[in-house]
């Protein structure tokens, strides 16, 4: 685009300058242009004449085939301009190859230079022959809306100046305009004429549209002698003198400029071939460049990507077990945390997880309760015809109805097949108070001794063992945290009744072994963790995860905690001493088989199938003499009560054992004659005899309290609601103190 000097008075003294005029004043001081070269303009034709600049001048694209010398058929290459010596460099070493490539590659290059004279000798004889074109007057401004297409305007040459006037100096004015079409990206890049090497240029006028044209010379240039470039040819006539470009197509005849030579590089002829690769990075660094980093291809290792993956995912595992175990699990409801934190701090010990309490209805409490001991699917049959041969069941065997008979009488409970605690819904709040208590222990002590896996692998009578002291350590947590009045048990007891007595679900006779399996032993075995006995939480906890060889080390106060029973073989299956006990006291009153029971010292048990039918036989083991003549006594009697269906034999074998055979008569059979068995014997009782003063801790004084409590018949008295019992107690209590 054209730009004037601040002298803008000069513009009007110019005159025009064609074809037929004279030449133009002079003014005092000539018009001075600087020429800038826009590329990418935008710029519509309009918005350039309102600048005010003159007339518009606009070359036609350059056809750069022609002007470079390259043509789409020759073999050549472009080389990017980001890293343009690089490729340079990269294109020599892939052209060194063989003798044989450079000397074919020399022979191209001569013709190509052949080629290129000939081209220029035949437009120079053309160039001579081209008669004087008339001037052309310039084309009309389109509007300023429409954008015209580039055109290609050449400078009118003035005539010389006369001889003797030096011309005054002239910037010839250039404007470069690219297409208004926004598709098109390659600029048009307008030359201004090339003077012919080794002749003066003679002196150019612009003519200028729409202003007084002001002549404007130029002196003559001497340029110098280089390479031919393709440039519009310049013809003078003698008659009119302006000298027009030629078009583009002219331009084509012109000779092309040789292409990119580059120099041959040869390979000495005593040197080898080379078998280093070249340093690119070398050469490129003398000459003050780095060439591109090229990263390093990483050495793949699958096998440490792997263990990298496992111990990712190892990590979240353990972050997610950790925050499971230490903050989901510890999460209590608001309504249950209160009751959880008492039961930890009496029992000294810390929840490892929450516990769920799900409420149920009566109809499916009572099947729930009954799995949790018998399992959910036991094998009926069996189960039901050895209690109906030893006198714990009559008729059919039906879980369920156990179960109801058992809900009363715990209302929760905790399942540790589940280790969820169920509640029967609707139950009295001091009642449910009471019984959560008593489960959230169970729970607690289930997550640190794990006594629900303990069951699975131990004998009936260890079984029976551990679930005494499990029953007992919770009672006495229990009795602990609320510490009711004397007053308020017997309310408990009263509402347990009255459940039972609006569930209406009588079992008959089987108010007995079955149905206080469900209920639990811990109202009997509750005074073995009395203050005085097991002070030290610690110790109680150890005695849980340890166990106990049998149930008589429980739940038989004089025994101790430590005694060991006779073992009968080494698949022994001890039914129990409280088994006995229950067996016992279907068909004979509670204190005699109490009372034999506590004699026990051993037994192998199994129901099979012999000739006579499906029969339980066992063998059973007394601690001494005086025990065997009890256990032998009260066995004649219970059978002698026997149905005669049931075939019962009981024969001594030498001076310590009994043999026992009763098969099952049948559902039909009356297997049972008492229907009242207390509870878990007198254990209870036994317990708060020695607790009372202390005795519990000595084990002298334990036995011998509870020895002369059954020698005076103190539960027959408590039985039959003589008040004298009372009397008699402390009197044993006194004497064996003082002993």
């Amino acid at each position: 685009m054209v730009d004037r000097t601040e002298n803008e008075t000069n513009t009007a003294s110019h005159g025009t300058t064609g074809p037929g005029t004279s030449t133009p004043e002079r003014a005092d001081k000539a018009t001075s242009f600087d020429f800038k070269l826009r590329l990418g303009s935008r710029e519509s034709t309009a918005a350039l004449a309102d600048c005010g600049t003159g007339e518009i001048v606009q070359l036609q694209p350059i056809d750069w085939e022609s002007l470079t010398g390259l043509t789409s058929g020759e073999d050549h290459r472009e080389y990017q301009t980001d890293s343009e010596l690089q490729s340079i460099i990269v294109e020599l070493a892939k052209r060194i190859a063989t003798p044989e490539e450079l000397e074919k590659e020399a022979q191209r290059q001569q013709r190509e230079l052949s080629a290129a004279a000939s081209a220029t000798a035949a437009v120079e004889a053309d160039a001579s022959a081209i008669p004087p074109l008339p001037p052309t007057p310039p084309p009309p401004l389109p509007p300023a809306d429409v954008a015209a297409p580039p055109r290609l305007v050449a400078p009118v040459l003035a005539p010389p100046p006369p001889p003797g006037v030096e011309p005054d100096p002239v910037d010839v004015p250039m404007i470069i305009e690219q297409t208004q079409n926004p598709s098109v990206e390659s600029p048009v890049l307008a030359v201004n004429a090339a003077p012919v090497v080794g002749e003066a240029v003679e002196p150019v006028a612009a003519t200028l549209p729409g202003a007084a044209a002001a002549a404007v010379t130029e002196p003559a240039i001497t340029a110098p002698e280089p390479e031919p470039v393709a440039v519009a040819a310049v013809v003078q006539s003698a008659a009119v003198p302006v000298v027009t470009m030629t078009s583009n197509a002219q331009a084509i005849a012109a000779p092309p400029a040789p292409a990119l030579q580059l120099a041959k590089i040869e390979r000495r002829p005593d040197m080898g071939r080379p078998t280093k690769p070249v340093d690119f990075h070398a050469l490129l660094g003398q000459a003050g460049l780095q060439p591109a980093a090229v990263k390093k291809r990483k050495k793949r290792h699958p096998f440490r990507v792997l263990f990298k993956l496992i111990l990712v995912l190892a990590m979240l595992g353990a972050g997610a077990f950790y925050g499971k175990k230490y903050v989901l699990d510890k999460r209590w409801s608001a309504e249950l945390k209160p009751f959880a934190e008492d039961v930890a701090n009496e029992r000294d010990l810390a929840w490892k997880k929450s516990v769920e309490v799900v409420e149920l209805r009566m109809k499916e409490y009572a099947p729930k309760l009954a799995a949790s001991v018998y399992g959910a699917d036991p094998e009926l049959d069996d189960l039901a015809s050895e209690w109906r041969a030893v006198g714990l069941l009559e008729g059919e065997l039906d879980l369920a109805a156990i179960g109801f008979a058992a809900a009363p009488f715990r209302p929760v409970f905790y399942d540790p097949n589940d280790g969820v605690i169920y509640e029967v819904g609707g139950i009295a709040k001091d009642l449910r108070e009471f019984y959560l208590d008593d489960a959230l222990a169970h729970a607690l002590l289930d997550q640190h001794v794990s006594w629900g896996e303990q069951l699975t692998t131990l004998s009936p009578s260890q079984r029976s063992a551990l679930l005494g002291l499990i029953d007992g350590d919770a009672r006495a947590v229990t009795l602990a945290v609320i510490d009711p009045s004397d007053s308020e048990l017997d309310d408990l007891g009263t509402e347990m009744a009255d459940i039972a007595n609006d569930q209406a679900s009588s079992i008959g006779a089987m108010r007995s072994y079955p149905v206080d399996l469900l209920i639990g032993a811990g109202g009997a075995t509750s005074g073995l963790f009395a203050p005085d006995v097991f002070e030290d939480m610690a110790a109680r906890t150890d005695l849980l995860r340890g166990g106990v060889q049998s149930d008589a080390a429980v739940f038989d106060v004089p025994r101790g905690i430590d005694s060991d029973p006779i073992s009968l073989g080494t698949d022994t299956e001890s039914a129990g001493m409280m088994y006995w006990y229950y067996v016992l006291a279907g068909r004979i009153d509670d204190v005699t088989a109490w009372n034999a029971a506590t004699a026990w010292n051993g037994d192998l048990t199994a129901f099979e199938a012999l000739t006579i039918g499906r029969c339980v036989s066992a063998t059973i083991s007394t601690s001494d003499e005086s025990g065997r003549q009890v256990m032998l006594e009260a066995l004649t009697q219970w059978a002698a009560a026997s149905p005669v269906e049931s075939q019962t034999t009981v024969v001594p074998e030498g001076s310590e054992r009994i043999e026992v055979v009763a098969c099952d008569p049948g559902v039909a059979a009356d297997t049972m004659a008492d229907g009242t068995v207390t509870p878990w014997g007198f254990a209870g009782p036994e317990f708060d005899a020695v607790s009372d003063f202390n005795l519990a801790a000595d084990e002298v004084a334990r036995s011998c309290t509870v020895n002369a409590i059954r020698a005076y018949g103190v539960h027959q008295l408590n039985l039959a609601g003589d008040p004298s019992a009372a009397t008699v107690v402390d009197d044993v209590q006194s004497a064996c103190a003082d002993a």
